[in-house]
């Protein structure tokens, strides 16, 4: 089974998906929508000419990174991050 039929069978209440090259104004806004469902919902990124070049999520119950960003999905139910899947950027 691929990740995204896996999602789909958790039945989430949201579904963010963030990926290296979303503008800024996008990335800042989904973050914000997770921060608005997850109380305790930390990022930290970095940029590079203009995309994502590192992020973290973290909350009190996980956390996940990549160096190499390549994209991000968070699925939240019930108020918090039940899935936090993400992956480095394919060379």
């Amino acid at each position: 089974m691929d990740l995204l039929q896996e999602i789909e069978k958790q039945e989430y209440d949201l579904i963010v998906i963030v990926k290296h090259n979303t503008p800024i104004k996008a990335l800042k806004a989904n973050l914000k929508s997770v921060k608005q469902s997850v109380q305790d919902a930390e990022f930290n990124y970095t940029l590079k000419d203009k995309s994502i070049e590192s992020l973290t999520y973290k909350d009190s119950r996980q956390s996940c990174a990549s160096d190499n960003f390549g994209n991000l999905i968070l699925g939240i139910k019930n108020g918090k991050v039940q899935g936090c899947y993400i992956a480095d950027r394919q060379k």
